[in-house]
C-alpha cells in the first residue's frame, strides 16, 4: 500500500503530460487516480503544477488595476513569440522575443534535461513560455522524438566561444570550476539578479529593510501618503522562474551563460551584467546549490526519471537517431523560434496571416482540433487578453497615424513592461524595486545615501533629460559606471532593445524642449566659465566630484562634461527646482528664491569645458592639505577598504613606485599598480568614506582563486575543499611583508617585491606543524598567474616547496 501511495505523485506527472495535449480527454483512469488521491488526503498534489506561462510584464499590468486587456494581449503576443509564426505584430512594435539559439545547447545544457523538457515543458519548468510542441506527436513516439532531437543537438553542438584574457581581465584555467558559493550569494543578491528572480529568504533583511521610505510610510497618515504619491504599495509579483538549474546545467554551461546571456539568447529578456569570469563562476556555484526554484509562482516538481535510450545505442543507432532528430526539428517547425546547427532561423511566416482569417477560424491556436500548432496552457484571463488584442489590431493601426506622441508613450509603456525595466526603475509611479526585494540593494561600502543612493534612478523625463546617442551608448554598456556608489549594475541589452527604447523615450517626452550643447545663450552671449567655477565651489562641490576629483567622503555623480549626456534645458530646469523633476530627491534647491540671470548658464559653461579649467578652490585646498602616503625609504602597509580588493584589504606601497593590493579575506593579491600610492584621509578620518582608490594608474589585475589547488587527489581519498584562513604577515628587516595563510594543513607564505618594472612573487608552503599531515595528492597553481608570469622557477627542499615568478606589464 505504501508503494502505491508513494507513486501517486509520479502518476500525476504522467497524467499531466497527457492532459496538457490539445486533444486529450481525461478518462476514467484519471478519475480513478483523483479519487485515490482524495482518499489518502493528497488532493493538493493533483493541482501542484500551474502550467500557464509566467510573463512578468503581463503580471505587473494586471496589478495596475487598469483597463488593460488589449495591452496585456500585445505583451503575450510578443512574449509567447506568436509573431514568429504569424509574421505580424499587434501594434506597439510587438515583435516576438523568439527562443534562444540552440547552436551550443548540446554543450551548455544537460542532455537528460533537454529530453525531459521537450516532452513536458510545463512540468519540468513551471512558468516557461515554451509551448508544448510534442502534443502533435503520438504518445508512444514522444520519448523517442525527444531523445532523437536531443541526440541531434548534442552531436552537432558548436564549441563554446573562447573567453579571451587581457592584462586587466585574466581568465583562470577552467574558470567555471573555481566558483565560490559565498561570493556568488553576495553577487546574486547585490548585482541586480533579484530584481527579477527569487531572493534567498532573509538575505540582508536587517540591513536596509527599514529604509527611509518605509519609515516614512509608517509615520504618515493616508492623506499625507496620498499627497506625497506614496499611497500605492508596489505589488508583490511572481519571480521569473529558475526551474531546477542543477538538472538543467553543469557548472561550465551555467557559468558561460551568465558571462553573456545575449550570446545564447540575443532577443531574450535576460541582459548582460558584464560579469568577470570569476563573478560568473561564483554566481553559478551559488545557484547550483541553492533551492530558489521552489520559491516561484508554482512548486517545481521533478518529472519521473526517464531511462534514455541513447545509453544503449550502438554507433549506427546513434547516427540514425541524430538524423531523425534533425528531421523532427524541421518537421515540428522548431526553427520558427530557434536556430540550430545547420538549421537557420526561419524567415517566412508559417501560420495564416491575420488579415486572411475567416469568421469560422479559432481565435486562438489551442482552440479546436488544429494539427501542428504549438500548445500553450493559458489561463482564461490570458486568453481574454489575446482575443482583445486581436480584435483591436485594426483600430490600433489607424490610431498610430493620428497621434504619434500618444502612440510613443504607449509603446514606451509596452517596452518597459515586456523588458521588465519596471523591476528596477520607476516611471509615472509605476514600478521600482519591490519592498520584499529592497533589502538586497545597498551602496558600495554601505555609504549612507538613503534610498536615492542605493536604488536605481527613476525614468521620468528621461527623453527630455538625456541625449539620444548617450542613451544608446548607456544601454550598450559604453559609458562606464555613472553611479559608482550603487552595488546594483546597469546591464547591457541586445541590439533590438538598444535601438528601440531610446527612440520611444525621445518620442514620448518630445514636448519637453531640449537644446544642443553649447556655452552660449540663444542670443549668442558667451558665459563666464570662471564665474561658473565660483558658483560650483559654493555648494555643488560638497556632494559632487568633478573631473575625477572630490572633497574627502564625496561619492555623488561626477558632473564633468554633463553636455555629453544631458540636454541643457533639462539641466536648467533641474537646478531651478530639483524636486519638480525628481520628487523626494536629496538634491537641494540651489537657488531658494530667484535664479540669478545667467547663473546656471555659467556653471554649464564651466562644467562642459572642465578639462581646460582649474578645479574648484575647495578641492584645490583639500589636495594641498592632503594625506597622500608616499613610500620613500621603506615600504608602507595600510589596512583599508580598497576598491577591487574589498573590506579586508592590505595595501603595500614600495619606494620603487609599484604597489600591491592584497585581499586578506581571499588570501591572495587582487592587483598591482604603478605611480602614486594611496590617500589615507578616508581611511583615517572619514567614517563613511567610499572604498579607497589607488592614486596611480597602469593596474594589473589578478582575478582568480587561491593560488594553490588540488590537481589530482589520491585515488579513493575524498578531499573536502575548505577556504584558506588568513594568518597575518611577517615583515623582514627591509620592511617587505610576507603574507601568511593556512590551508588544508599547510602554512602558505606569499611574498611580493619590486623587480625592475615589475613584481617578483614567491610562494612557499610547508606542513603547518611537524605533527600535521596534510592530505596526500598533487598540488597545482592557478593557471592564470603562471600564464601572465615569466621566469617561473619551482624548487623543493627540506619539506619546503617553492614557486617563484615575475609579473611584468
Amino acid at each position: 500500500m505504501i508503494c502505491v501511495l508513494l507513486s501517486f505523485d509520479w502518476i500525476g506527472v504522467v497524467l499531466y503530460r497527457f492532459a496538457s495535449r490539445p486533444r486529450f480527454c481525461l478518462t476514467s483512469v484519471g478519475l480513478v487516480y483523483l479519487s485515490l488521491v482524495c482518499l489518502v488526503g493528497n488532493a493538493a498534489a493533483a493541482d501542484q503544477i500551474d502550467p500557464s506561462p509566467v510573463v512578468i510584464g503581463y503580471e505587473r499590468l494586471h496589478h495596475l488595476e487598469e483597463d488593460s486587456d488589449t495591452l496585456a494581449g500585445q505583451i503575450l503576443w510578443s512574449e509567447l513569440s506568436c509573431t514568429q509564426c504569424h509574421g505580424e505584430d499587434l501594434g506597439g512594435g510587438t515583435s516576438g522575443k523568439r527562443g534562444p539559439s540552440l547552436l551550443r545547447a548540446g554543450r551548455a545544457l544537460q542532455a537528460d534535461w533537454i529530453s525531459e523538457f521537450l516532452q513536458t515543458p510545463h512540468a519540468v519548468k513551471p512558468g516557461t513560455t515554451m509551448p508544448d510542441m510534442l502534443g502533435q506527436v503520438a504518445p508512444s513516439q514522444r520519448q523517442r522524438v525527444a531523445d532523437a532531437i536531443t541526440a541531434f543537438l548534442v552531436d552537432a553542438a558548436t564549441p563554446f566561444v573562447e573567453v579571451k584574457a587581457g592584462g586587466a581581465s585574466p581568465v583562470p584555467y577552467q574558470f567555471w570550476t573555481l566558483g565560490d558559493v559565498a561570493r556568488g550569494r553576495e553577487g546574486y543578491h547585490r548585482f541586480g539578479c533579484v530584481a527579477c528572480h527569487t531572493p534567498e529568504p532573509g538575505f540582508a533583511a536587517e540591513e536596509t529593510a527599514d529604509s527611509a521610505l518605509e519609515r516614512l510610510r509608517a509615520e504618515l497618515d493616508p492623506e499625507e501618503l496620498e499627497e506625497l504619491g506614496l499611497a500605492a504599495e508596489q505589488p508583490e509579483l511572481p519571480s521569473v522562474p529558475h526551474a531546477d538549474l542543477g538538472a538543467k546545467y553543469d557548472r561550465q554551461g551555467l557559468t558561460r551563460f551568465l558571462l553573456n546571456p545575449l550570446t545564447s539568447h540575443p532577443a531574450g529578456r535576460m541582459p548582460h551584467f558584464q560579469l568577470s569570469v570569476t563573478e560568473a563562476a561564483d554566481i553559478a556555484a551559488f545557484l547550483l546549490q541553492a533551492d530558489l526554484h521552489r520559491n516561484g509562482p508554482a512548486e517545481a516538481i521533478q518529472a519521473a526519471p526517464i531511462q534514455h535510450a541513447w545509453t544503449g545505442w550502438s554507433a549506427s543507432q546513434r547516427q540514425e537517431a541524430i538524423q531523425e532528430g534533425k528531421e523532427w526539428f524541421s518537421k515540428l517547425h522548431c526553427n520558427q523560434c530557434h536556430d540550430a546547427p545547420g538549421i537557420p532561423l526561419a524567415t517566412q511566416s508559417l501560420a495564416k496571416p491575420l488579415g486572411q482569417r475567416s469568421e469560422g477560424d479559432p481565435v486562438l491556436c489551442q482552440q479546436g482540433d488544429v494539427p501542428q500548432v504549438p500548445h500553450y496552457s493559458l489561463k482564461s484571463e490570458q486568453e481574454a487578453g489575446l482575443k482583445a488584442a486581436l480584435i483591436a489590431k485594426d483600430r490600433l493601426a489607424a490610431e498610430s497615424e493620428s497621434d504619434t506622441q500618444k502612440i510613443a508613450r504607449e509603446s514606451l509603456h509596452f517596452e518597459l513592461l515586456r523588458q521588465n525595466c519596471y523591476a528596477c526603475h520607476q516611471r509615472a509611479e509605476i514600478g521600482g524595486i519591490e519592498s520584499h526585494r529592497s533589502s538586497c540593494f545597498a551602496t558600495v561600502g554601505d555609504v549612507d545615501l538613503g534610498d536615492e543612493g542605493r536604488l536605481p534612478p527613476p525614468l521620468d523625463h528621461v527623453g527630455y533629460k538625456l541625449k539620444l546617442d548617450w542613451m544608446k551608448k548607456r544601454m550598450r554598456g559604453d559609458t562606464g559606471k555613472l553611479r559608482p556608489y550603487l552595488q546594483i549594475r546597469m546591464p547591457v541589452f541586445g541590439a533590438e532593445v538598444t535601438a528601440a527604447i531610446p527612440e520611444v523615450f525621445k518620442g514620448s517626452d518630445s514636448t519637453e524642449t531640449e537644446t544642443v550643447l553649447n556655452t552660449h545663450s540663444p542670443t549668442g552671449k558667451a558665459w563666464s566659465a570662471e564665474a561658473g567655477r565660483n558658483r560650483f565651489d559654493q555648494g555643488c562641490v560638497q556632494c559632487h566630484p568633478v573631473r575625477g576629483e572630490a572633497l574627502p567622503g564625496v561619492v555623488g555623480i561626477d558632473l564633468g562634461n554633463p553636455g555629453r549626456r544631458l540636454n541643457q534645458d533639462w539641466f536648467q530646469a533641474f537646478l531651478t527646482d530639483p524636486a519638480q523633476l525628481k520628487p523626494r530627491t536629496r538634491m537641494p534647491k540651489f537657488f531658494p528664491n530667484q535664479v540669478p540671470s545667467g547663473a546656471i548658464e555659467e556653471m554649464w559653461a564651466y562644467l562642459n569645458s572642465i578639462d581646460k579649467q582649474e578645479l574648484p578652490e575647495k578641492i584645490k585646498a583639500a589636495r594641498a592639505a592632503n594625506y597622500e602616503l608616499v613610500p620613500t625609504e621603506r615600504p608602507i602597509l595600510l589596512r583599508t577598504f580598497l576598491e577591487g580588493a574589498g573590506n579586508h584589504a592590505i595595501a603595500v606601497g614600495f619606494p620603487e613606485g609599484v604597489h600591491v593590493a592584497y585581499d586578506a579575506e581571499a588570501c591572495k593579491p587582487a592587483y598591482f599598480w604603478r605611480g602614486s600610492f594611496l590617500d589615507a584621509e578616508g581611511t583615517w578620518f572619514v567614517r563613511f568614506a567610499p572604498l579607497a582608490k589607488p592614486l596611480g594608474k597602469e593596474e594589473f589585475s589578478l582575478e582568480g582563486p587561491y593560488p594553490l589547488q588540488w590537481k589530482q587527489p589520491v585515488e579513493g581519498e575524498e578531499i573536502k575543499a575548505t577556504a584558506p584562513q588568513f594568518a597575518g604577515y611577517r615583515i623582514d628587516s627591509d620592511g617587505v611583508p610576507t603574507f601568511l595563510s593556512h590551508w588544508h594543513g599547510w602554512e602558505v607564505s606569499d611574498r611580493f617585491q619590486p623587480d625592475g618594472n615589475g613584481i617578483r612573487r614567491v610562494i612557499q608552503w610547508r606542513p603547518l606543524t611537524a605533527a600535521s599531515e596534510p592530505p596526500k595528492g598533487e598540488l597545482s597553481f592557478d593557471g592564470a598567474p603562471l600564464k601572465q608570469a615569466r621566469d617561473v622557477k619551482e624548487t623543493s627542499s627540506d619539506g619546503i616547496n617553492q614557486v617563484e615568478w615575475k609579473y611584468q606589464w
